[in-house]
């Protein structure tokens, strides 16, 4: 059986099983060997052809030729050794270890917070009538404010989500529920942009929510972002993880607690933290995150 073949019937049954990010992943991996296979004029290989060496040239191809990140690649590589591994299971094919000599690990990335005078120049300058960099400054802001809500979880938004003055929601890597005051200035941002008579909050993604329109929406907002940063020479760039980073940054800095950061932002590896927070009231936890409001609430431009 064809490999290339293989991982996309895997994909389609994720697909169907409604494991769409992991059906995403393998699409991906899949064209990007594609790609390699086409320019080593080669038009696939089947499961028995699927060797170390053909493994180790396509992770050279993706960080030598093609220039992506290790982590990329690596992405691409647990993608396509799953499929195979999966196919071992079927026993189509015998064990040739063809993954053995590739990274397949996660490097540490460097998430860099964006400083104070960076922040305010981006939150509160006229953008003029260029609406998709200010709807995307604006989501930026309001990620921001929400204790680095994560751009997936502002996408899947809905206007039943507003309870009490509060956001009420299930973060989508973990399924925690998490509770944050929706300010003047998120307000503001919401009444802006929300489209009277959609259940989303935001013009974001559709209802139901497809991965495949938030990650045409998410690239979109990356590359806003990007502009935005060379628009007013913020050195490192921003990214859709920036704003979730200098919340944090910012809080540490202005003063709220430690484990109050980390409850705020979802973070369920600190057992001890979520213990203690979880006796937390909703006014107490308001009240220490009032400083970081406070200094950052201005009228938008």
């Amino acid at each position: 059986m064809q490999f290339l073949a293989f991982v996309q019937q895997l994909a389609e049954q994720k697909k169907r099983d409604g494991h769409e990010k992991t059906a995403a992943n393998y699409v991906s991996a899949q064209r990007a060997f594609r790609r390699f296979l086409c320019l080593s004029q080669q038009e696939s290989l089947t499961l028995h052809q699927i060797t170390e060496d053909v493994v180790r040239r396509f992770e050279h191809h993706l960080l030598h030729e093609c220039g992506v990140r290790r982590n990329t690649s690596s992405a691409y590589m647990r993608s396509l050794r799953a499929a195979y591994n999966e196919a071992l299971r079927l026993r189509l094919c015998p064990d040739r270890h063809p993954f053995t000599g590739v990274y397949t690990g996660v490097d540490k990335t460097c998430k860099r917070a964006v400083g104070e005078r960076d922040l305010l120049r981006l939150f509160f300058s006229d953008l003029g009538a260029n609406q998709h960099l200010a709807f995307s400054r604006d989501l930026f802001y309001f990620s921001f404010l929400g204790h680095g809500i994560p751009f997936i979880d502002i996408a899947k938004l809905c206007t039943d989500d507003v309870q009490g003055g509060h956001l009420v929601y299930a973060r989508s890597k973990t399924g925690q529920r998490l509770m944050t005051e929706i300010c003047p200035a998120m307000n503001q941002i919401i009444r802006r942009w929300h489209v009277t008579g959609s259940r989303r909050l935001f013009p974001i993604v559709g209802f139901p929510f497809r991965q495949s329109d938030y990650e045409v929406a998410l690239r979109r907002y990356n590359r806003h972002l990007k502009l935005l940063a060379a628009q007013f020479g913020i050195q490192g760039g921003l990214n859709s993880y920036a704003a979730r980073h200098s919340w944090a940054s910012e809080a540490y800095r202005l003063g709220v607690a430690v484990d109050t950061i980390s409850s705020c932002m979802g973070h369920t590896t600190e057992a001890t933290t979520r213990i203690y927070l979880r006796s937390l009231s909703t006014q107490q936890t308001d009240m220490q995150l009032r400083p970081v409001l406070d200094a950052y609430q201005r009228p938008l431009a």
